[in-house]
């Protein structure tokens, strides 16, 4: 805007006309602004692969290939003159992954971990003003990335990597696109009110071929074992035992460098974390009776755990070997008894159902 303000003024007979001239800028209002917003893919994470070593180590917070480049992309957009003062802000569309983070070798920096959907894999999303080459993490709640001044356009530079959260057996596994954050700018430092729309940040599919060594099962994978007939005097009270017994043997090749591990699972009552196998539908008649199982020469009976590989499973027992063992074949014995469970029992047949799942470490 200009204003002019004149005056008139005589001095000594001669007449002055003096002129003065104001100029007022007036900048446009950045929350009322007409600025488009733009939506943000990262698309280069592309095909990755994994070398877990031994299938069931456990490598969370490493990392799965390498990062993305860092890719700038302009997500506000007005015209040439509309000016932006303000800040930038950026928030996770889920919470991180308890308990794993990614600590990036080069700058220091500390990344929580996000789920992507398959069980295992996560991602790391670093992020910045366009401008700044220095990128940070961001949680699930809204966080500062950048504050400062522009004209016409304001984004963000970008960057992703897959990152493990736990063992990853081999095989092929697909990352799905999917939107991983929220992005906003603000002209308050309460993050209130916004200069054009919220927008999403996003990553595209990828897909991680994962390599990993494993044992495998030479004899006894599936196994009926029949025991004796037995009487139900031959029982003297809740946890007695008769000595009718049999046994049976499971074989595995592993290769060098893996501690073989193994869990057994009541096939019948899978929560069941108890040292008996509860009966099964099959079984006629017999109650307060259940069936043992010893394993490897211990003394003590096997306690069940869930059906799961995981390192640290419930009631996962040692089998042998370790980071320095060379290839070896291993015979595991095993031994089967019945055991009163209860103080009245009935007559009947008995039958139980077990599976076991070797955890190679």
């Amino acid at each position: 805007m200009y204003s002019v303000m004149e005056s008139i003024r005589r001095f000594a007979g001669r007449l002055t006309i003096a002129f003065s001239a104001a100029i007022l800028l007036v900048l446009p209002d950045v929350a009322s602004a007409a600025w488009a917003t733009n939506n943000i893919t990262i698309s280069t994470l592309g095909t990755q692969t994994f070398n877990n070593g031994n299938a069931d180590q456990n490598h969370a917070g490493t990392a799965i290939g390498n990062w993305t480049s860092t890719m700038t992309a302009t997500v506000w957009s007005g015209g040439a003159l509309d000016y932006f003062s303000g800040y930038t802000w950026a928030m996770a569309s889920q919470s991180a992954i308890a308990g794993v983070t990614y600590t990036d070798s080069s700058s220091g920096q500390s990344y929580p971990v996000y789920p992507t959907g398959v069980p295992n894999i996560g991602v790391v999303v670093g992020i910045a003003d366009a401008g700044v080459s220095t990128l940070k993490p961001f949680t699930a709640a809204w966080t500062q990335v950048w504050t400062g001044s522009a004209w016409g356009s304001v984004g963000f530079g970008t960057r992703a990597r897959l990152v493990a959260t736990g063992p990853l057996r081999a095989g092929t596994y697909t990352i799905p696109a999917q939107i991983v954050a929220s992005l906003k700018a603000t002209s308050d430092a309460a993050g209130t009110s916004l200069t054009g729309s919220v927008a999403t940040l996003s990553i595209s599919g990828a897909t991680v071929t994962v390599t990993a060594q494993s044992c495998v099962v030479t004899a006894g994978k599936n196994q009926v074992v029949t025991l004796p007939t037995v009487s139900v005097g031959n029982f003297h009270g809740v946890g007695s035992s008769p000595s009718a017994a049999n046994s049976f043997n499971m074989q595995l090749s592993c290769p060098a460098g893996i501690a073989l591990y193994a869990t057994m699972t009541d096939a019948t009552t899978p929560g069941n974390t108890g040292n008996y196998l509860t009966l099964s539908p099959a079984t006629t008649s017999a109650t307060g009776v259940g069936v043992q199982i010893y394993a490897n020469g211990s003394t003590s009976p096997v306690s069940f755990g869930p059906d799961s590989s995981y390192p640290g499973n419930t009631n996962q027992w040692y089998v042998g070997g370790s980071a320095s063992s060379p290839s070896t074949a291993y015979n595991i014995p095993f031994t089967v008894r019945y055991v009163q469970t209860a103080a009245t029992m009935t007559a009947g047949s008995v039958e139980a159902l077990a599976t076991i799942t070797f955890s190679y470490q």
